[in-house]
């Protein structure tokens, strides 16, 4: 870390960091007010915040009989927390018209801000590795739900919920990238990260699938069997939760579990075929590839086989 720049974390935990010397989570210490006002105006630093909507935030459901002499506590306290950090507090907060705003002399890095740039720019970036390279240093930035503590306030439970959306979208993007390299070790990985940092959001099947693609099937069943006790324990329905979504079941049950009369109406279009085949460009490049094949009188076939292992369970064996 730079020296005289303030670290400010809100993903997990709400952190600030100056030359060395952090304040954790100082709403448990009683200024809760104080706090929340300067989460506000370090996310919004860049525009600033308006008086009425820190008044809104902070007193909306409390009956106060002087909220401009509240108001000016608030911001007297938010400034004394910054001094006893080590900064300017009084030159750090600014009056505007009409509201507040942050003094851009003293330097913030917001993981959020930093999580929220890597993403725009992996969605810019056309070549597939540094694509990959962004998403994932976005990933590794998300470290938790933004400022839990504060899910009760409208404002962070709109950027909470934006968020969770950005990073499920990381996840789903850096696994069609990584399935893509054949990089299952890494796949495994990635869906461990992300069912750890995202609870319950099914990211389960990126490690069964990976577990399938490595040929270990009874580490994946075992896996898919846990998966879904933990689920329903935690939703208290064990018997009327829905089961999991088919993608899931079918990656834990694996190929060779499926008979084949049911593999083939999988593969079957659900519709009535028409029009252009919309497909993705993996797809395509297998498509590509056969009918390649098919003209040059090369004959293609799909063999779908099952081995009994050395303690007598089916293996996957593709061909």
């Amino acid at each position: 870390m730079d020296d005289n720049v303030l670290y400010v974390r809100m993903f997990g935990e709400y952190t600030l960091t100056w030359n060395g010397c952090s304040v954790i989570d100082s709403i448990r210490n009683g200024e809760t007010q104080a706090s929340q006002f300067l989460q506000l105006l370090l996310h919004r630093r860049r525009e600033g915040v308006s008086r009425s909507e820190v008044v809104d935030m902070l007193y909306r459901d409390r009956d106060v009989q002087n909220i401009s002499h509240s108001l000016s506590m608030t911001v007297y306290n938010a400034r004394k927390s910054l001094t006893k950090l080590g900064l300017p507090g009084a030159e750090c907060i600014v009056r505007k018209a009409g509201g507040y705003c942050w003094n851009s002399a003293v330097p913030v890095v917001e993981d959020a801000e930093e999580f929220e740039r890597a993403v725009n720019l992996a969605q810019r970036t056309e070549a597939p590795g540094e694509r990959l390279a962004l998403y994932m240093e976005a990933i590794g930035l998300y470290t938790g739900e933004f400022l839990p503590l504060q899910a009760g306030s409208l404002w962070v439970a709109e950027e909470s919920c934006r968020y969770q959306q950005m990073y499920g979208t990381c996840v789903k993007e850096a696994a069609v990238l990584i399935r893509d390299a054949g990089e299952y070790d890494r796949l495994e990985t990635l869906g461990r990260s992300a069912a750890y940092t995202q609870p319950y959001a099914e990211w389960e099947r990126l490690v069964i699938d990976a577990l399938l693609a490595q040929g270990r099937v009874e580490r994946a069943q075992a896996m898919y069997r846990e998966t879904v006790r933990r689920y329903r324990r935690e939703f208290g329905t064990e018997f009327t939760m829905p089961e999991p979504t088919p993608v899931l079941i079918e990656s834990a049950q694996g190929i060779g579990a499926v008979p084949p009369q049911l593999i083939q109406q999988r593969l079957r279009e659900r519709e009535e075929p028409r029009g252009g085949y919309l497909c993705s460009y993996p797809v395509f490049e297998g498509l590509y590839r056969l009918a390649q094949r098919r003209e040059d009188g090369q004959d293609a076939y799909l063999v779908i086989c099952t081995a009994a292992g050395s303690a007598g369970e089916e293996e996957i064996k593709r061909l």
